[in-house]
């Protein structure tokens, strides 16, 4: 699992970029969550008992949402801004 333990100048940096405003559903920090530990979309799917794509539609909003190009930036991202626990 990702620890927030990043050098603080950049966690200073980032949280003050406006991202406050981030809010992701359930299910998108649930996805990411899992993404993070290194399940894959099938393996997320099973878990959460959906379809592969509905688990990379979740994954795909939480990205757009914070900002991020892939599934590490934003599990990255959201452990900082403390929606993932």
């Amino acid at each position: 699992m990702l620890q927030p333990n990043y050098p603080e100048p950049w966690v200073k940096r980032y949280v003050s970029q406006n991202y406050f405003a981030v809010e992701l559903t359930a299910r998108e920090r649930e996805s990411l969550q899992w993404s993070a530990a290194g399940k894959t979309y099938v393996e997320i799917g099973k878990i959460m008992h959906v379809d592969e794509r509905t688990v990379k539609f979740h994954l795909v909003n939480a990205m757009r949402k914070l900002n991020a190009t892939n599934k590490t930036e934003a599990a990255v991202k959201a452990t900082i801004l403390g929606l993932l626990f």
